[in-house]
């Protein structure tokens, strides 16, 4: 009888550099940081030019923290893909900082918008439904925490902590720049943005990293659900007890 051989998987490679992440990542951070200031430019950055515009400090210190992020972010993506890691660690120390900043300012932002009534930018204040419009950006300031702390935990696997990083900003700070930018482009950039990075993936290593895998579905099927749970007896709850 002949013995039968046992059937051997093809193993799974690793995910490695690619000689286009060098531009990629960059081209992305850059195109992350203009969008930034495209959408915050009426509403912040062009009005820092007129002295009769008033300003309230929450909101200097909350577009300082972002801005800060943002062109970290940019140095950050750049000091990588030009081989300078020495560098990058170091600066790390100063994106923990930021990013706790971002935390404690985005929740101080959220809380005050509900008690003013805010339900997004240039619509007319309601203190009704502004606790339930509050599940937006917390839950944007939900995926930052999480993203950004995974991100942090495999610093020292390149590839995953990289894409994460993306995840940053597609799930935790692109939200609240598309509500600045007229639709239909909100959602078009929005796509681009999305979409960008695993097709990037697909084109270069002909398959998904599992951070795209997991993580893009993980960012759009509870958007589905988020007026649902806003309607809710218990987020109503939630709300009033953050609130005060």
């Amino acid at each position: 009888m002949v013995e039968e051989q046992p059937v051997r998987l093809k193993p799974i490679l690793p995910f490695e550099r690619h000689a286009g992440d060098r531009y990629f990542y960059i081209i992305f951070a850059i195109a992350a940081c203009a969008l930034v200031f495209f959408a915050f430019g009426p509403t912040y950055y062009y009005r820092l030019l007129d002295s009769d515009t008033a300003i309230t400090p929450i909101v200097h210190l909350h577009s300082v923290v972002f801005t800060a992020w943002m062109l970290l972010f940019l140095a950050q993506t750049i000091l990588v893909e030009k081989g300078r890691t020495d560098l990058h660690v170091k600066l790390g120390m100063l994106g923990l900082i930021l990013a706790i900043g971002i935390v404690v300012v985005g929740y101080l932002t959220l809380v005050a918008g509900a008690r003013t009534g805010y339900l997004g930018p240039g619509l007319e204040r309601n203190t009704e439904f502004s606790k339930m419009f509050m599940i937006v950006p917390m839950r944007d300031l939900v995926w930052f925490i999480i993203s950004l702390s995974l991100a942090i935990y495999y610093r020292n696997a390149p590839e995953t902590h990289k894409r994460l990083m993306l995840l940053v900003f597609i799930g935790g700070l692109m939200p609240v720049v598309l509500a600045r930018v007229q639709d239909p482009f909100s959602m078009l950039i929005g796509l681009i943005f999305m979409v960008g990075p695993p097709i990037y993936d697909a084109f270069t290593r002909r398959r998904l990293h599992r951070v795209y895998m997991i993580g893009i579905p993980l960012l759009i099927v509870p958007t589905f659900f988020l007026q649902s749970i806003a309607g809710t007896d218990a987020w109503r709850n939630f709300a009033d007890w953050l609130v005060g």
